[in-house]
């Protein structure tokens, strides 16, 4: 299975949290999920989540409020990745950077993540793709923008 990431789109979520985060960030995403394993009613998807962090979660990405964008990966890439997230498991969600994320105004706590960020340091990492972008900094749009996915 190739790689993808599974964009929010906020306005079809039903939550104002969501759409706020969308407005704030400036586009129409609140959340990225790294879909790895998995078909995509049963995807297994890893991410930063507010009140548990970093870890793996099964979501049915067949709903209309997610936007997949697949990206192709070698067999080593594909090893990285999931080697990646294991080891990413466990870290805090990072609150503060939530609010100044996309702004890149220098606040960030090491061993926190947000889930744009996240996702970023997967696709930086193990892809090779995005190049020296501050992961913390980037919110699910900028991210969204950066590997030019098609609206």
């Amino acid at each position: 299975m190739p790689f993808a990431l599974a964009f929010k789109i906020a306005s079809k979520t039903g939550s104002l949290w969501s759409e706020f985060i969308a407005k704030a960030t400036h586009g129409p995403y609140s959340h990225v999920e790294c879909w790895i394993q998995g078909p995509q009613s049963a995807a297994v998807c890893y991410s930063s989540r507010e009140g548990t962090g970093v870890h793996p979660a099964t979501i049915d990405l067949t709903q209309p409020m997610w936007k997949i964008f697949s990206i192709p990966t070698t067999v080593a890439q594909d090893d990285a990745i999931i080697w990646f997230c294991r080891g990413a498991e466990g870290k805090a969600y990072d609150y503060l950077d939530l609010i100044v994320a996309d702004g890149g105004r220098g606040i960030h706590k090491a061993w926190a993540r947000i889930c744009s960020e996240f996702c970023t340091e997967v696709v930086q990492q193990c892809i090779g793709l995005i190049g020296s972008e501050e992961s913390w900094a980037v919110s699910p749009n900028r991210l969204a923008v950066i590997l030019n996915v098609p609206s």
